[in-house]
């Protein structure tokens, strides 16, 4: 009786053995077939072709302008600041006016890099409007609360923000990709 039990246990345990052994080779397979199809899919993006789309390519390595739009907001904001609160008359000067024109000039860049990475397709187009419409509606909160114009700042917005969307868009096209 012993002896019978032994053989009935040897026996389930060869069987439990192998199928031990076809759930793991099954799992080795599936395994080897995920990777094999993440595998065609990194030659895929490599080649700058998206899954079920022939035509547009997709976006390969870092594109710059990562932060620009919260660094454009953040140039918005003290740009208002800057209107807002601005330098006693006494110290109005040159060094205002081009630090005035330095916001503009940042504005420019930031604000193309964000439309650029949002593939947006004028994007300095964009960039020079809407900072020459900030640059007008502070100046004419400037003329409603009665304060004299800073004319050099003025002239300089311009000139500022096509400078900082020419070098946005510079930066955007030169980085490899």
């Amino acid at each position: 009786m012993n002896r019978q039990f032994r053989r009935a246990q040897d026996k389930q345990d060869k069987k439990q053995e192998k199928e031990k052994t076809r759930k793991r080779e099954e799992r080795r397979a599936k395994v080897r077939q995920l990777r094999k199809s993440r595998s065609s899919e990194s030659v895929k993006r490599q080649s700058g072709l998206a899954e079920g789309d022939e035509q547009r390519p997709v976006r390969r390595g870092r594109v710059p302008g990562r932060f620009a739009g919260v660094l454009a907001a953040v140039t918005v904001f003290f740009i208002t600041l800057q209107s807002v609160a601005p330098a006693e008359q006494q110290e109005a000067g040159l060094a205002t006016s081009l630090i005035a024109a330095g916001f503009y000039l940042m504005l420019g860049y930031f604000a193309t890099l964000w439309f650029m990475r949002r593939e947006t397709t004028p994007a300095p187009l964009y960039t020079i409007a809407g900072g020459t419409l900030l640059a007008g509606s502070v100046t004419v909160a400037q003329l409603v609360q009665g304060r004299p114009l800073d004319l050099l700042a003025l002239a300089l917005v311009i000139p500022a923000l096509i400078l900082g969307a020419l070098l946005g868009r510079l930066v955007f096209r030169a980085t490899p990709r």
